[in-house]
């Protein structure tokens, strides 16, 4: 089912196109919104792969909805309950639009949700939205966008005295900060550690001593950093949560050198059909082999990773990838 078009409009006599549009296709975009909420939410438990398949099936219809519902939002009366209804639905599809690479789409909702927001003057909504776009400018190497968005989100966090955000907000600060400023990195992941503890957030705990234990391997402190890792990756599994898992797992292979670890983050980022994971999980893998001296396979994973990149659209990965080729190309020719 789609909304009318204008030769359908026109065969409507006295009705408005608003009014048609509530007949016709409010039910349609009101349902997928909502299972659009139901199935965000269960991409990140131990069913993760299961729902993620049934919003990949149903992507185009989640997609209509999302942008109709917008459009009403924009002609309609303010509606609470649709708003609070839309930005939900980003919120919780966010992960599903991040496994698939789909950075550009995602990048525009959050920008129509940030109008929105700032037109309604709702801070807890634009400060969410600031925060999700900063993820993606970092991930795309938009660091300076990145930072300058992750501190005006953190600024209305404050303001509305939204713990949660402020404990998410530092972390990404620390992730920022971890090569340029290690210092000021720990800093800002102490902060959110405590917030964490404060919160009995055991999920947002574990994923900051992960970020601790980065800090600590790029120090060269590998047994503590070893010892963060195990410590998150058992939360997690308590948790249920599978895309983290593999986040620890890989970084446990790469840190350990050790292959298994990483086939397992591997594995789960194809069952989460996460498509950047699982090209990271190829390069790392490649690097393990190339230090073990199979220039052959590593060459292998690392052009593998790179077609993926290249699909994506990540140009810091991209140039890493290509860095390493060009190392195990040298290598492999001496």
């Amino acid at each position: 089912m789609t909304v009318a078009t204008n030769h359908d409009v026109g065969r409507v006599d006295a009705l408005t196109f608003r009014d048609f549009y509530y007949q016709t296709g409010h039910h349609f975009v009101q349902y997928f919104l909502e299972q659009a909420c139901e199935w965000g939410t269960r991409t990140r438990g131990p069913d993760a792969p299961v729902y993620i398949s049934i919003v990949q099936e149903v992507y185009l219809n989640v997609r209509s909805a999302l942008l109709n519902a917008f459009f009403s939002l924009q002609t309609d009366s303010p509606n609470g309950d649709l708003w609070l209804l839309w930005q939900s639905a980003v919120i919780k599809l966010y992960d599903f639009y991040d496994y698939r690479g789909l950075w550009e789409e995602m990048y525009n909702l959050l920008s129509d949700g940030l109008r929105e927001a700032r037109k309604r003057s709702d801070a807890k909504a634009e400060a969410i939205f600031l925060f999700y776009q900063a993820r993606i400018d970092s991930n795309q190497g938009r660091s300076q966008q990145a930072s300058q968005k992750s501190e005006r989100s953190l600024l209305l966090f404050r303001v509305i005295r939204d713990e949660g955000g402020i404990a998410n907000l530092l972390h990404f600060r620390g992730m920022q900060l971890r090569k340029k400023d290690p210092q000021a990195a720990y800093r800002n992941l102490q902060e959110a550690l405590g917030m964490w503890e404060r919160l009995n957030d055991t999920g947002g705990r574990a994923s900051t001593l992960y970020e601790i234990g980065r800090l600590e391997e790029n120090k060269g402190n590998t047994a503590e950093a070893e010892r963060l890792y195990r410590e998150a990756l058992a939360v997690f599994r308590e948790l249920n949560l599978p895309r983290e898992q593999a986040t620890l797992l890989f970084q446990l292979g790469g840190l350990l050198g050790d292959v298994e670890y990483l086939d397992a983050a591997l594995q789960i980022y194809k069952s989460l059909m996460d498509e950047r994971g699982y090209a990271q999980a190829l390069h790392q893998l490649g690097r393990v082999w190339q230090n073990k001296g199979d220039y052959a396979q590593a060459r292998q994973l690392y052009r593998k990773a790179l077609q993926i990149f290249e699909r994506l659209g990540a140009p810091n990965s991209i140039r890493s990838v290509e860095g390493d080729l060009d190392t195990v190309d040298n290598e492999g020719h001496k």
